[in-house]
């Protein structure tokens, strides 16, 4: 929730969020004034400090957009950790929400990088 909204006008809200192997999160993000797209992640793999492995869907008004599966992988570099996110998207309606969902990541892992920025310097 600290980090994860790709601006500042755009809402992120947990319904229900479980990050364990096999568990899942439920939530629902879009415009501040009405998060009305409806996400459902599960987690596939959990590898502590290595991996993690999730499935998510997307969609609106009872429509599927889009269903990908994302790995991210975490590798020590010395005072630092490198991330490799790989994600394979499938959409449903078209490159606009391919588009979307790639800039809706970078600016969310764009905002990561500043949370622990902020973090380590506190």
């Amino acid at each position: 929730m600290q980090w994860g909204a790709p601006s500042e006008g755009t809402a992120l809200i947990y319904d229900h969020s479980n990050f364990t192997e096999g568990g899942q999160d439920v939530f629902r993000c879009g415009p501040k004034a009405n998060p009305n797209i409806e996400g459902t992640t599960r987690y596939l793999d959990i590898l502590l400090n290595r991996r993690i492995v999730s499935s998510e869907t997307i969609a609106m008004d009872g429509h599927r957009l889009c269903a990908s599966l994302s790995t991210f992988e975490l590798h020590s570099a010395g005072d630092a950790t490198i991330l490799k996110n790989t994600i394979q998207l499938a959409s449903f309606v078209g490159e606009d929400m391919v588009r979307g969902y790639q800039n809706g990541t970078d600016a969310s892992l764009d905002n990561l990088v500043k949370h622990f920025q902020r973090w380590n310097a506190g």
